[in-house]
């Protein structure tokens, strides 16, 4: 059977043709051909066309059907979903989840455009730049304060 394969992304178009009768004893086949995107930077092809990308917030329904069109974008759901740049993809990213039973907590609500952003709850401590579980402050009895816990 040949299988059609094309990989698109805004700076190479790969496409491949493939022939797999492994089944049968036969060789493996592959041949692949890369071609230039004739489309401007920030630009992606579909097609014949060059397509401008969504906004931060939404995603891509359908391609543009002209060429330095712009597609059919639909909002990402607030507080659910989250995109935080232009891009060319048909889903959203999910907000990030707070997890008190880590010792997190929110500090910004995730909207259309920003993710959730969390911090360790008062009493609890991360050692960590990008924190997923925060520690409990322990204490040290009255004597003096070797480090202050948030």
């Amino acid at each position: 059977a040949v299988l059609p394969l094309v990989l698109a992304g805004p700076e190479l178009n790969v496409r491949m043709q493939g022939t797999d009768s492994i089944s049968e004893g036969l060789e493996l086949k592959r041949s692949v051909r890369e071609t230039d995107n004739n489309c401007s930077e920030g630009l992606y092809q579909v097609g014949p066309f060059c397509c401008q990308p969504c906004q931060p917030g939404e995603r891509k329904v359908k391609d543009c059907t002209t060429s330095g069109g712009a597609p059919t974008c639909h909002p990402c759901t607030e507080g659910e979903e989250y995109t935080d740049r232009k891009h060319y993809s048909d889903k959203c990213r999910r907000c990030a989840f707070c997890d008190e039973g880590h010792g997190l907590e929110v500090e910004t609500n995730c909207t259309r455009t920003q993710n959730t952003k969390c911090r360790c709850k008062e009493n609890f401590y991360c050692n960590a730049s990008l924190c997923d579980h925060c520690y409990h402050c322990t204490s040290c009895g009255l004597e003096d304060i070797l480090e202050p816990c948030t």
